[in-house]
């Protein structure tokens, strides 16, 4: 929608190559009526109902975050599967990483993570840092099912170019709308391929 998004760049272009440097930046700009910010990092494609989908999510679920992509060899890549298998619309993140490169917080848990990166030292990449502080928070974290945006094949500055295509696991360019509180949260085994391997994830309770 007209006046949806708003481009920030990176502060320090010609510093060290860094997705943090511009999300800190990014995840400061919170409208001041929003409710909720969403960042939506350059080299995604979007999803045709993706606005709309996710205004219905936030109604269904407004203390979440809410992902709206993941890699296809991820273990949320795998929680994506089975959660569409299951005719859920949003599936519980796994404990691995919160994905970032299109991602909706509520306004106060945005804020908040603001001071978290400034009190924090960069040794992490941007969404383990994402995921320590949400899990600080008890913040829960979905994934939309299918996702609602698809990466684009272009360099990657955080150095992932080496995995080849970092595709969806499951994207829908134009998922139809509605029955966003379908959410599958309670996944005690995740099965999920990765470096030839097939492995599982089993939650501890």
């Amino acid at each position: 929608p007209p006046g949806a998004l708003t481009v920030i760049t990176d502060p320090l272009p010609s510093g060290p190559p860094t997705v943090l440097r511009t999300a800190l930046a990014a995840w400061e700009a919170i409208p001041p009526s929003a409710t909720h910010h969403m960042i939506i990092q350059d080299d995604m494609l979007l999803s045709a109902t993706l606005f709309e989908r996710a205004r219905l999510a936030i109604e269904a679920m407004p203390q979440a975050a809410l992902a709206l992509f993941s890699l296809w060899d991820s273990r949320n890549g795998a929680a994506v599967r089975l959660g569409a298998l299951s005719g859920a619309k949003w599936a519980a993140s796994v404990n691995e990483y919160t994905p970032c490169a299109a991602l909706i917080l509520p306004r106060m848990v945005a804020a908040g993570y603001v001071d978290y990166l400034r009190s924090h030292s960069w040794t992490w990449p941007e969404d383990i840092m994402m995921s320590r502080y949400l899990r600080s928070k008890n913040v829960p974290c979905l994934i939309a099912v299918p996702n609602l945006a698809e990466h684009g094949d272009v360099p990657s500055i955080a150095g992932n170019s080496f995995r080849g295509p970092r595709r969806s696991a499951c994207f829908l360019p134009a998922d139809r709308p509605g029955g966003e509180d379908r959410a599958h949260t309670d996944l005690p085994v995740v099965p999920f391929f990765k470096n030839g391997k097939a492995q599982c994830v089993v939650g501890v309770r």
